[in-house]
Parts: C-alpha cells; structure tokens; sequence
C-alpha cells in the first residue's frame, strides 16, 4: 500500500485516545503508521488535505447478499466488494441465500477462496438448515470447526422451536453465534407492507408488527433455555426492541442490529408504490422507527446493517405485489444519513453500531483507530454533494429509491489493510 498522508482530519473513534481530535494520520504498508499535530507530518506519498473530513475506522456489514453463487447478474462478490468500499464498509458478512445455499463446507470454501484477494474482508454466514427450508440442520458443528462463526436461516424464521433449540446448542458448542430472523408469517401469509393506516389506504396485504414481536418473545425463551447467546438480525419494531432492552438488562447475551433504511424511512414511503421501498423485513411506523434510531443512541441496538438484497431491474419495474423483496443498499449509508437523520441519531453512537457493535456480534476485535492498527478506515466528506447515478454506483444493480438523487455526504475514500 502506498504511503497516504490525511492532513488536518477529524478522528471520529469511539473508545480511541484520539476521537474527537484533528491530526495528521500516516497510513502505509496496511497500517497506521503515524498519528501527529495537524501540519506535523509530511510524505513523499500521496497527501490528502482533509480538513473538515471524518476519519473513521473501516465498517463492518453483518447483513448483506452478493448472490454469488447462482445470481450474479444482481451481483457477485467482486461487484460486491467494490459496491461495499464504495458504500465505507471494508469489511462484509454475506447472507446465505445463494444458489446453491451455503449450507455446507464446499461453497463456503469457495466464497472464501474468491474473496481472498479482494480488498474488502469478506465472510459467509452459513445456513442454519439445509437449501434454508428449515426442516434439516446443516453440518453446523463440523462448519463451526472449519470458522464459520455465524449461522442464519437468511430471511425466513425458523418456525420449528425444537429445531432452533438444536441450533443454539450446536453453535454454542463451537462458539459461533445463530442470526435469528424475527417473523412469524403465520400471522398474515403474504404480507407485503407494515399493518397500519397506509397499508389499509393503499389496501395491500399486510404483516403486522406482531409478527416479529411474538417471534423475538419466542427465541428469547428458548435462548434463555438453553443457555446460549443469539442475535437477532433487522429489528424493526418498538415491541421487539423493548423485549431485547428487557432481555439485555436481565444479563442474557442477547444482541441485535437494524438496518438503516428502518431508521431513516417509514411506512410512507410506500405512498407512491415505489417498488424499492418494498422491503423484508418492511418499513414500520415512524413510532416504531423513532424507537429503533432512540435503540441505536443508547446501545440497545448493537449493529446498524445495510440489508444489501440487490434485483434485478426486471424484477422491480412491475407491479407492486409481484415485485421482489429488496434494495441496493451497501452504497448509500452514509448520504441517507446525512439527509434524513443527522439531528435525531448521534453520529458516535452511528459509528460504534459500525465498527465496534457488529464486531462484538461477530467476536471480531475491537476497532479503534490508534498507531500500529490495521489501516481499515473510511474517510468521510460530510459537505460533499453529487448525484446518486450510474457514474457512482459500483455494485450490478440500480434498485435503489434514491438513485438519481442529488444528496450531500460522500465516502471519499475506504482504506483496507489488505490494500
């Protein structure tokens, strides 16, 4: 890696010496090499003046799909890779719903052997079950024994309590951790939006909050039972979090994360039946969304995710109802921020839910940005306004609500240490 001078940056690092400071930060042979006064340090390498920018440490994704195996016309690891630096993040934990399924030690092998030489730190989270159709467990202790550290059922809950059982003692067994994906679909078959005012106005078929707070209530039990920590993966309801906050404060090793889009957004958006606001798990009330961002500021919700579930365009520009699930996420994290949240979520609290949440979820070391650390960083241009176009987007598909939005807050620049 070529040495890189940050002259004059704001450190913004939670728990680190220097957060809140402004310095000169030398980066160079994949770590931080220097960190000194601002106007103290020069380079006969690259010299970034970055006054008025953040430098954060590098993010961490814990819940994205690079469809790689199987789809990669939406996207494949690489496009994924570049997509993720794009977006901030330099490190991304991918969601088992490939085709084929990562429900064994070959195609996890292969993802890990594909993403070795690219820049972004890239890890398959394995299936819970076997093809995720719930009714057979993978090989999770032989998985777990190879380093596998997570295991998920994707975006579909397990249903058979016995079997969730089974899973969190495997994976205790080995030290891995189980995703829970909160949903009961028993509720409503086929709920498209949140159960409120606008689903009844727009009169689409709709999954009530209930649905993930009765799933949550249910695993807390069963962890409790069996003694075994558990994670539940995009929280989007005030109810569920109050069962996590309850669970948290009892002493259980609960953890949880959300994705921003449920931050920033509501039910509202779906006015217009924009087809990329149709989302699993979907946008909630802006009750529900005002408790989940009051989560992220207080430490309850551990680890903001993106949920990066690209399409392809054929599978968006139709009907509502036959629309597929999902949107290009993992780029825009930041500038939706900076629109829609930056007078409600604290941008600390933002950056630990990045960087050091999602790596205790993940039994990832603690992140902070200090003299010999590895050089995964993400430096921030919060002034910068452009255009959320073809030009900038770096990942296969175009399914996002804000693409052709002019918006202010840019990710200048991702440093990986395995640059």
């Amino acid at each position: 890696m070529k040495e890189t001078l940050l002259s004059n940056v704001k450190i913004v690092s939670p728990g680190s010496k220097h957060h809140g400071n402004r310095a000169d930060v030398m980066i160079g042979d994949g770590i931080i090499k220097q960190i000194s006064n601002p106007g103290s340090l020069n380079t006969n390498g690259v010299k970034t003046k970055a006054e008025g920018m953040l430098l954060t440490p590098g993010w961490l994704d814990i819940n994205a799909s690079f469809h790689d195996p199987g789809n990669e016309h939406k996207e494949d690891l690489i496009s994924g890779a570049a997509a993720a630096m794009n977006g901030g993040f330099t490190q991304v934990f991918i969601n088992p719903d490939t085709f084929p399924v990562i429900d064994n030690k070959s195609i996890a092998e292969y993802i890990l052997r594909k993403a070795a030489h690219l820049p972004v730190k890239i890890q398959p989270i394995a299936a819970v079950t076997q093809k995720l159709e719930g009714r057979e467990l993978t090989e999770m202790y032989d998985l777990g024994l190879s380093g596998i550290g997570c295991f998920s059922n994707g975006r579909a809950s397990l249903t058979n309590p016995g079997m969730l059982k089974l899973a969190l003692l495997y994976a205790a067994s080995t030290g891995s951790k189980i995703f829970s994906f909160p949903h009961n679909d028993e509720l409503n078959p086929g709920g498209m939006i949140n159960e409120g005012k606008i689903s009844t106005s727009l009169g689409i078929k709709s999954l009530p909050p209930e649905s993930e707070i009765m799933r949550v209530n249910r695993d807390l039990y069963i962890a409790q039972y069996c003694d075994c920590p558990i994670h539940f993966s995009c929280i989007t309801t005030a109810g569920a979090l109050k069962l996590i906050r309850e669970a948290k404060e009892k002493g259980l090793p609960v953890t949880c994360d959300t994705a921003y889009f449920n931050l920033a957004f509501n039910d509202e958006e779906l006015i217009e039946f924009d087809s990329n606001f149709k989302l699993n798990p979907p946008l909630r009330s802006e009750e529900d969304r005002l408790a989940l961002v009051k989560g992220v500021n207080d430490g309850t919700v551990d680890a903001v995710c993106t949920n990066h579930h690209p399409q392809n365009i054929e599978l968006k520009e139709c009907e509502f109802h036959l629309a597929a699930y999902g949107a290009a996420t993992i780029e825009t994290l930041y500038p939706v921020y900076t629109e829609k949240l930056t007078s409600t979520l604290n941008f600390d609290a933002l950056i630990s839910a990045l960087t050091t949440g999602p790596g205790k979820v993940t039994g990832q070391k603690r992140v902070v940005i200090d003299e010999g650390a590895s050089a995964d960083l993400t430096l921030l241009n919060p002034h910068e306004t452009y255009l959320l176009n073809d030009r900038f987007f770096k990942g296969k598909s175009r399914n996002n609500p804000w693409f052709n939005k002019k918006v202010t807050g840019k990710v200048v620049r991702t440093f990986t240490g395995k640059e």
